[in-house]
């Protein structure tokens, strides 16, 4: 199924930003366990100029790519804290070496056109989750190491955001073989064009990074957002 298809067939209400108040929200499905979500608002940053539709409604979306496997799971909550059900989740991120599928010109010189590595869409599920396997995104001149993220409820309406990565977890996957030749990421939040020194945006979008027995890294977000 591709995304055009799917977003025809979940529908939905217009999704905008969360704010405090008292609503009643359509398609949404309460879980037996509530998630463990701060429902606050999560801010938008700039789509950036390596967008494309996939059209991969897929988990998977490393094909490949070298480097430190990631899951992430994402999930999509009303403003009473309760599973947002068919929400579309659309993420896409560069490579161990800074560089994104699909576009030439890039920092690198690299030409990735017709490829669709780290791209992927997912609707979530009863408990508002969505979930991907991916590789531990590098980084490129002018950016912190950033995951991008849109959330759709219908084909028209779009919260567009970043994902940020913990410091302390940067320097480590950044010393590893995978990604040691590249080096350590070095922009600042107030050196990086999007945020602009918005340190407060920039701790909101913060990943949960934890990392399990063997090695893999697990990424968690909780997304407040109003229908």
């Amino acid at each position: 199924m591709d995304r055009k298809h799917f977003l025809r067939t979940i529908g939905g209400a217009a999704l905008v930003p969360f704010v405090p108040q008292s609503f009643t929200a359509p398609r949404v499905v309460a879980a037996a366990t509530a998630p463990v979500a701060s429902c606050q608002f999560s801010p938008s940053v700039p789509e950036g100029p390596f967008y494309f539709d996939t059209k991969l409604v897929r988990h998977e979306t490393a094909e490949g790519r070298p480097g430190i496997p990631i899951e992430y799971r994402l999930t999509v909550v009303n403003a009473n804290c309760q599973p947002v059900m068919n929400a579309a989740v659309d993420i896409w991120q560069c490579d161990s070496d800074g560089v994104y599928s699909g576009y030439a010109g890039q920092a690198t010189g690299a030409n990735t056109t017709g490829m669709t590595f780290l791209r992927g869409i997912q609707p979530t599920n009863a408990q508002g989750l969505a979930h991907f396997t991916a590789i531990y995104p590098g980084w490129y001149p002018r950016r912190l190491t950033h995951l991008h993220v849109k959330i759709h409820l219908s084909s028209k309406a779009i919260v567009t955001t970043n994902l940020f990565y913990p410091d302390a977890v940067n320097a480590e996957v950044y010393s590893s073989p995978h990604y040691k030749a590249h080096g350590p990421n070095p922009t600042t939040v107030a050196q990086d064009v999007e945020l602009k020194g918005d340190t407060a945006r920039f701790k909101t979008l913060m990943l949960n990074v934890t990392q399990d027995g063997s090695g893999r890294y697990l990424g968690t977000y909780t997304f407040g957002i109003s229908t």
